[in-house]
């Protein structure tokens, strides 16, 4: 709202054919740690973008939060050589079923960023809340991250991101999905980035 408002008083003041304006700002959300319940103050970036033009004023508000992703892949390779060792120790392929689904396998796992933007046209007056933004960014990964964590706050998130591992294009998929889900009653000329 406040890059549109800049973006149209500048585009009317200048007498310009058209304006853009950008904001981007850092903010934080206060939520509990998954296990523990402490308090953690995460900090998420807002992304504001407005093009003011005299039949109107298209726009976009999104955020960015970061998260954890675990390969499939990587994933995949270590079951098998869990697979083939606990076979080698005489183990059934009924029990090795069991213990591998019972017990979250290795992978490799890095930090990630999902930035998240709904798009509006001109007649657009749909407003989005930030915090419906950083929900379907955040469900979209592995796992969420928290900046303070006890031990037992960190085995959750541990064994949350290597029982939903997933590559980066899943988590794109997965922020679409939600956006469209959550939003289903935009028009059909927004768009999700």
């Amino acid at each position: 709202t406040l890059a549109q408002h800049i973006a149209e008083l500048v585009r009317e003041r200048q007498g310009a054919d058209r304006a853009e304006v950008t904001i981007t700002a850092r903010y934080p959300e206060h939520k509990p740690a998954p296990v523990s319940g402490v308090q953690t103050q995460e900090i998420y970036t807002l992304h504001g973008r407005a093009v003011a033009f005299e039949h109107g004023t298209r726009r976009t508000v999104g955020v960015s939060a970061t998260g954890i992703t675990a390969c499939p892949c990587a994933q995949e390779l270590v079951a098998a050589r869990a697979r083939e060792r606990l076979a080698a120790d005489d183990f059934s392929p009924e029990q090795i079923d069991r213990i591998l689904e019972r017990v979250p396998v290795a992978t490799h796992n890095q930090r990630g960023l999902a930035t998240l933007q709904i798009g509006f046209t001109e007649n657009s007056t749909a407003e989005i809340e930030a915090t419906a933004l950083l929900e379907i960014a955040e469900r979209s990964m592995s796992s969420e991250i928290y900046e303070l964590m006890k031990r037992s706050d960190e085995v959750e998130v541990v064994e949350k991101a290597h029982r939903r591992p997933r590559f980066v294009e899943d988590c794109v998929r997965e922020m679409i999905a939600g956006a469209v889900s959550a939003f289903a009653d935009l028009d059909g000329a927004s768009f999700v980035s």
